[in-house]
């Protein structure tokens, strides 16, 4: 079973157990799915259905900061909901050492020597963590290690 046919099959469930915070996010991922698939138009290959259950999370990511900085936290705690929702469908997620690691590998495999080799290191890793590492958590920590 596929991503998308997996969400579907959610958005059914959901459905029938009346879960309406899980039913309205599953229908956005849903119409963003089939947004993306008659765009391209043909059917999107699994590695582009996790992409734009990444996009959408990531929407949510940067609509808590804007909620919270608007000291809105009912709103927040909504986008967080739907956030947590949505991250069942993305890939394991890495943790800060295993980041770590491999920009610490990056790093000796390009030579970079300060902060202004970091689009080098990012070209490199970003492909191979492809939705498994924040690309803002990667920078902070290639910066803390280049300066």
């Amino acid at each position: 079973m596929n991503l998308k046919e997996r969400i579907n099959q959610d958005l059914k469930t959901a459905m029938k157990e009346q879960d309406k915070l899980r039913l309205a996010t599953l229908r956005l991922a849903s119409s963003a799915i089939t947004y993306m698939e008659k765009e391209k138009m043909r059917d999107l290959t699994d590695e582009e259905l996790t992409g734009v259950v990444i996009r959408e999370v990531k929407k949510r990511r940067e609509a808590i900061e804007e909620y919270s900085k608007a000291s809105r936290t009912d709103l927040a705690d909504k986008e967080q909901a739907e956030a947590d929702v949505l991250s069942v469908y993305m890939p394991e997620q890495m943790t800060d050492a295993e980041v770590e690691a491999l920009v610490k590998e990056v790093i000796a495999a390009t030579g970079a020597s300060g902060p202004g080799d970091i689009g080098k290191i990012m070209g490199q890793i970003i492909p191979r963590t492809k939705g498994r590492a924040d690309g803002k958590k990667i920078n902070e920590i290639a910066r803390g290690l280049l300066s």
